[in-house]
């Protein structure tokens, strides 16, 4: 199991690999929705590459303008789980986007402090 930590200033983000998520599309990334949501200043999501790639998973407010970089490096195949918590995030409609392997997704919270 991967695990590793980022600190700064207020925010923790802790990413693991995770058992396989069933019925993901082969060869297609995929990204869950957070949960909780609404996302009570801690929120989890999970998500899923096909293979080994770098990988990004950004956070930006609703005017476009990413706030947050959770992940951020080269990943093997599998299934992740990225555990935030972030005390300087203002509460609002948040867009979280997944890009690896050529390929984008992107989903909807509502984070509330």
């Amino acid at each position: 199991m991967a695990r590793y930590h980022q600190f700064g200033g207020t925010d923790i983000i802790t990413v693991l690999a995770v058992d396989p998520i069933p019925g993901i599309q082969a060869g297609r990334i995929f990204l869950a929705q957070n949960l909780p949501n609404p996302a009570p200043g801690r929120t989890s999501i999970r998500y899923a590459v096909p293979r080994r790639d770098h990988v990004v998973l950004r956070l930006y407010d609703v005017a476009g303008r990413a706030v947050r970089t959770l992940v951020n490096k080269v990943q093997e195949a599998g299934s992740y789980l990225v555990d935030f918590q972030d005390g300087a995030l203002q509460s609002g409609v948040y867009l979280y986007r997944l890009e690896s392997a050529g390929q984008s997704t992107q989903r909807k919270m509502l984070y509330l402090k």
